[in-house]
């Protein structure tokens, strides 16, 4: 391979390194090769920079398992091309069920582990940067999907291009098309991933439905999405430092270890600003949750403006009470966490913390769905919602649309019907898919989800007792 003379695009890459300071001379990159078009060109784009700017090129390979042969062929692949071009290989493979905990989701134990075990494997080679393939697409893809989620700046502002420890994202300014288009100009072979192909999974349904959509309107689309997380990211920066700094000059630690906010400062700041503080706390506390709803944010915030002194809110692992001029975070009891959300999977399962039950969802074939009146098993049409699925307490304004019944009814007002006393209420586990709640377990099933004869795949939900 020539080093001479660059192509425009490994060119286009290097001045795109350049410009957002990506590696310096002299580092050693370790590239996480999947052996999919846009690792593979990213390989060989560093392949062919290294000289110019000193670079020390390794690869890693991670092997999930998941798909069988073709998870063994793609790293025999990538074995292949590292072995052609004389880069340093190492293969490791993944076994998911290390990683897999009650309340995740496996594409999310599927990034942890990536991550970790990247990190490791660069720590082992003593690699000063990691270097991954994603794309001016995955980007548009990422936005997508956070905008789905109602998400705000954070979110919407997509991968950055640089973040700790040491990851960079040299390809992120470019296309797929472009990526092909090199690829196919040099004749570079790389593997494809037949379940990118699948309308199942929502990123999928972006990729292959929505952004051509959007590209009919604008050709441009995928280069616009990335400009506008580039502008929110920089402005959810800018905000979260403010918020840093606020949160650092309005609470203090007590002595006996719970911390508390000034309300009658805090109430002077503006809205963005006071969700962020309280975002921050809450992460900075051991919350359960990594990112806490809108909803609950909300609630925290008309509690520390608005509530009576001596109410309180359960907020993940956290009791929030204002006493007079102070909002007070304590640890719940054990048992009390009673707004406590966990990630179901399919297939997956999860145990429910406030009864010890536990859910399981798993898909089945057309002809397993039978008619079932149990109140612990329902049948969902998988084609009518999105993974994965979300187990919580109920919330205030929360609403179903129960089987057999027209129309939407409020959760409060289902649970009077039945007479269940306000203190079990938050007992009650809630399944919840991006596209509403699907289940209050053990009681109704949301109508718009049920499998029906038409049905082509359906998901199984079970609710079990904790001694099963």
């Amino acid at each position: 391979m020539s080093t001479s003379t660059l192509t425009a695009f490994t060119s286009q890459v290097a001045m795109g390194a350049k410009r957002h300071r990506l590696w310096r001379r002299g580092d050693h990159l370790l590239l996480a090769l999947s052996g999919g078009p846009d690792s593979t060109a990213l390989l060989t784009v560093l392949i062919d920079l290294a000289p110019r700017f000193e670079l020390t090129l390794s690869a890693a390979h991670l092997n999930y398992g998941l798909r069988g042969a073709d998870s063994a062929a793609d790293a025999a692949f990538v074995e292949h091309l590292c072995a052609q071009w004389k880069i340093p290989l190492t293969v490791m493979p993944v076994t998911m069920s290390e990683w897999r905990t009650a309340g995740r989701s496996l594409q999310d134990a599927a990034r942890r582990a990536r991550y970790a075990m990247l990190t490791s494997i660069a720590r082992e080679r003593g690699a000063t940067k990691i270097a991954l393939g994603h794309t001016a697409d995955d980007q548009a893809e990422t936005v997508l999907l956070w905008m789905l989620r109602g998400a705000g700046t954070t979110g919407l502002g997509g991968m950055p291009r640089r973040r700790a420890p040491g990851i960079i994202r040299p390809l992120l300014d470019h296309t797929r098309r472009e990526i092909l288009d090199y690829l196919n100009t040099r004749g570079i072979q790389y593997r494809t991933d037949a379940s990118n192909s699948s309308r199942r999974y929502t990123r999928n349904r972006i990729r292959l439905d929505v952004l051509p959509a959007l590209r009919a309107i604008n050709p441009s689309i995928v280069t616009t999405l990335g400009r506008q997380a580039d502008i929110l990211r920089a402005d959810a920066a800018c905000l979260d430092r403010l918020a840093s700094a606020h949160a650092r000059r309005l609470t203090r630690l007590r002595s006996s270890g719970e911390s508390e906010l000034d309300i009658a400062a805090f109430g002077k700041l503006p809205l963005a600003l006071q969700r962020r503080v309280l975002r921050l706390l809450l992460q900075s506390s051991g919350n359960v949750m990594e990112s806490a709803p809108l909803e609950m944010i909300d609630r925290l915030v008309a509690l520390a403006n608005h509530g009576r002194s001596g109410a309180s809110l359960h907020a993940g692992r956290m009791i929030v009470t204002k006493e007079y001029e102070r909002l007070v975070w304590r640890r719940a009891p054990f048992g009390h966490d009673r707004t406590i959300g966990a990630v179901l999977t399919i297939p997956g399962d999860v145990q429910w913390p406030p009864t010890g039950q536990w859910l399981t969802a798993r898909t089945v074939g057309r002809t397993a769905a039978r008619p079932d009146r149990s109140p612990s098993r329902i049948y969902l049409d998988a084609e009518r919602l999105s993974a994965p699925l979300l187990v919580r307490s109920w919330r205030a304004g929360d609403r179903i649309q129960p089987s057999g019944m027209e129309g939407r009814k409020k959760l409060q007002d289902l649970f009077s019907d039945m007479k269940m006393p306000q203190a079990l209420r938050h007992r009650v586990p809630i399944v919840v898919a991006p596209e509403g709640i699907v289940w209050v377990a053990g009681y109704r099933a949301a109508r718009p989800f049920l499998a029906t004869t038409a049905t082509r795949e359906r998901v199984l939900l079970e609710l079990r007792d904790g001694q099963d």
